[in-house]
């Protein structure tokens, strides 16, 4: 029967495992969307009937697994509700498992309490610790009940509840290792791939995540038919701003001016740092006119923005904006930021805090 058990412990890891790969891009939790819900309830339901399928029989009617740890995870992450479907589909598989009869109606019966009342205690305004301990003592509890009333031999049925209680317990602990391993590489994972996007100082998209997306973008935008605009940004006299307040002010400076081009911009534009103090936006579905609007808007906002350093000195700034349009004023897609580029070196030539198209 250990090896049974063992080998029952081990298929109750992968199932888990390979559960977790359909969550890796989401964080679930008993506010989680309903469809995320139900796939999570869903998947607990087939781990259940796998583990059934390599269950440990105990009788002719009654036999031994770890598919309660399943229902107790399902209702950890995601509450009553997959928690309620998990409990549903291993109930009406257990009614066919061996055939409906008495021995299976009590087991099914056993499962939808057991799953219920945990659903119920993730409910409850505790730690994450608490309610596991809640729900598998709970779910032992129940599960011996079962086992009490299905099996005649009492010795066997004392041995079958020792023998749950303490495998549930060891394997339990391996499961909850398991868990929190993988919740944790998730996250880390998810931040890692974030901040691998993200300018450190501004919070805007970084070079890597602008030469990604530029290049994605310059082949859908001619195949849909849609125009792109490309604003090229470079704030003014930046490298006397540091010489004359320090390095520390500089960034700053460049993270407030970071926040004025989120406020300016809409929230689908693609706003990027490349550079020191040079700034780029992609905006889509806009023409010459709305594009040198928007531009304008921001070399006025910029203009008429305090930025206030961290001794308490405040000072003003201006930038200059180079500025194409596919197929307004680029035919060539592929020229759409050289183009912009030209385009802020005229500004910054012929007087700088300008919007040059």
């Amino acid at each position: 029967m250990i090896k049974l058990l063992i080998a029952n412990g081990c298929i109750l890891v992968t199932v888990i495992f390979i559960s977790s790969q359909f969550f890796k891009n989401i964080n679930l939790t008993t506010n989680s969307p309903l469809k995320h819900k139900v796939l999570l309830g869903f998947l607990g339901g087939l781990s259940t009937i796998v583990l059934i399928s390599y269950s440990i029989p105990i009788t002719s009617f009654s036999i031994l697994d770890f598919r309660h740890l399943i229902e107790i995870l399902v209702a950890i992450l995601g509450g009553i509700i997959p928690a309620i479907i998990t409990g549903t589909i291993d109930a009406l598989y257990r009614l066919t498992f061996n055939g409906v009869n008495q021995s299976s109606i009590i087991s099914s019966v056993g499962i939808m309490i057991l799953t219920i009342g945990c659903g119920l205690i993730s409910l409850i305004n505790i730690s994450r610790n608490n309610k596991i301990a809640a729900m598998l003592f709970y779910s032992l509890t129940i599960r011996s009940l079962v086992y009490y009333l299905l099996i005649e031999n009492k010795k066997m049925m004392l041995d079958s509840i020792l023998i749950l209680w303490f495998a549930s317990i060891i394997i339990g602990a391996g499961v909850y290792y398991l868990v929190q391993y993988l919740i944790t590489s998730i996250k880390l994972t998810h931040s890692l791939k974030k901040t691998s996007d993200i300018d450190f100082l501004t919070g805007l998209n970084n070079t890597r995540a602008f030469n990604y997306n530029y290049s994605r973008l310059l082949i859908s935008i001619v195949e849909e038919k849609k125009s792109l605009s490309f604003l090229m940004i470079d704030i003014d006299h930046f490298k006397k701003i540091n010489d004359t307040y320090g390095h520390i002010a500089g960034d700053e400076i460049l993270r407030e001016f970071g926040n004025v081009l989120v406020n300016t911009f809409r929230d689908n534009d693609f706003v990027s740092r490349i550079g020191g103090e040079e700034f780029t936006a992609i905006l889509k579905d806009l023409n010459l006119e709305k594009t040198m609007e928007i531009a304008e808007r921001l070399r006025e906002n910029i203009e008429a923005h305090i930025f206030s350093l961290s001794d308490g000195r405040k000072i003003q700034i201006t930038a200059s904006i180079g500025v194409a349009i596919y197929p307004d004023t680029v035919g060539n897609i592929k020229n759409l930021k050289e183009i912009a580029d030209n385009k802020l070196y005229e500004a910054k030539k012929t007087g700088r805090n300008k919007v040059c198209v």
